[in-house]
């Protein structure tokens, strides 16, 4: 059974494992994109190099939305980063908006990218879902009073339109230290996984298969005016096939 707060760093041998494996996938990240299975299986490639828009070649663009200054671009993990800002429940957040609804979550599917924050709320780094219902999530989740804690990473697979039920992958360390992580959240053939610095940190069988298009919303849930991210955001791809597994796992 999982603790109910997220561990905290055990020591120097684990804190440099970390930082080992985290350099170990930066050195890669290039190579790994080259590896997925084929050209057609990536959906949309958000680099945040100024702008919001898609270099897939599929057209996904994102629009900028919020209040004047709350997204602006700074130094990221490769060239820029989206840097968002937002106050809960105040309408003031800035997040990206990417146009039109997308069927990726139909299939087997890939959604990876890189964080940085070190605010103690609630955040969403990615969200794919129906009126912020079923679908697909990433967030940093700051629970103490709930089962995943506080500072931990969430991977969320709902089949199912509401806002309950659905399959959670949550990490045992926290990811809301002011460092650069990075995550990979994957479906493969009824199995969920969750990566952060190349690290496996659980899966989950799940047999829901999500049924409907999704909207995607970079740093915000979705429609709903909450859970704004405060912090950076960068390089976020999504595939519709697990892309070479290998590199989600910081191997060369």
């Amino acid at each position: 059974m999982r603790n109910k707060k997220c561990k905290e760093n055990e020591g120097i041998g684990s804190s440099v494992a970390r930082l080992l494996g985290a350099i170990a996938i930066a050195s890669i990240i290039m190579v790994s994109f080259a590896q997925a299975s084929t050209a057609d299986t990536l959906v949309a490639h958000w680099p945040a190099e100024g702008n919001a828009d898609d270099v897939s070649g599929n057209g996904h663009h994102g629009t900028i939305m919020g209040a004047a200054g709350n997204v602006t671009f700074k130094a990221g993990v490769v060239g820029q980063a989206f840097s968002l800002q937002g106050v809960q429940w105040q309408g003031t957040g800035g997040y990206i908006q990417v146009d039109g609804a997308l069927d990726f979550a139909k299939y087997d599917y890939t959604i990876e990218g890189w964080f940085k924050t070190d605010a103690k709320t609630t955040q969403d780094i990615f969200n794919a879902s129906v009126d912020a219902g079923g679908g697909v999530s990433v967030s940093v989740r700051e629970d103490p009073d709930q089962y995943w804690g506080a500072g931990c990473l969430r991977f969320l697979h709902r089949s199912i339109h509401g806002s309950s039920g659905g399959t959670n992958i949550i990490s045992s360390v926290k990811v809301n230290d002011g460092e650069w992580h990075h995550f990979v959240a994957t479906r493969r053939l009824d199995t969920n996984s969750l990566y952060i610095d190349g690290v496996l940190e659980g899966t989950k069988n799940d047999l829901g298969d999500i049924g409907f298009d999704v909207d995607i919303v970079i740093g915000r849930l979705g429609v709903v005016d909450d859970r704004y991210f405060n912090g950076l955001i960068d390089e976020i791809r999504v595939y519709k096939l697990l892309y070479n597994q290998h590199a989600a796992c910081g191997s060369r």
